[in-house]
């Protein structure tokens, strides 16, 4: 159970519609859907079930992205990225010492950029 400060959030990524989980990607909280800059908070990186935790300090709405490398700088043809979110990012609503559970990303391979897509 979270301190009454903190907040969880649970959930699983999936690649695609199959549900194929994701591994090794990491969870990022923003407090703007344009999810651009240094995150809030950081996961630890998605383990073979593609099962996550974010913890925050506090509650609030936050919006979340995922992907498999830290750090910024331009994406990689194959790296994984995606957000919470269908046709575009939603906040999740999490509440000191409360779990929000559920919250599922789907992640997809980034194909390159340009003619070439490297």
């Amino acid at each position: 159970m979270p301190s009454l400060n903190i907040a969880d959030i649970h959930g699983r990524e999936v690649i695609d519609s199959r549900g194929k989980p994701v591994q090794h990607a990491f969870v990022f909280a923003f407090l703007t859907p344009a999810m651009v800059g240094k995150p809030l908070f950081i996961s630890e990186r998605t383990g073979k079930d593609g099962k996550y935790i974010l913890r925050v300090h506090q509650g609030g709405d936050y919006f979340l992205k995922i992907r498999n490398t830290y750090g910024g700088g331009a994406m990689k043809a194959g790296e994984i990225m995606g957000s919470y979110g269908q046709e575009k990012p939603v906040a999740v609503k999490a509440k000191s010492g409360e779990i929000v559970k559920g919250i599922n990303i789907t992640g997809i391979l980034f194909p390159g950029q340009g003619p070439n897509k490297k």
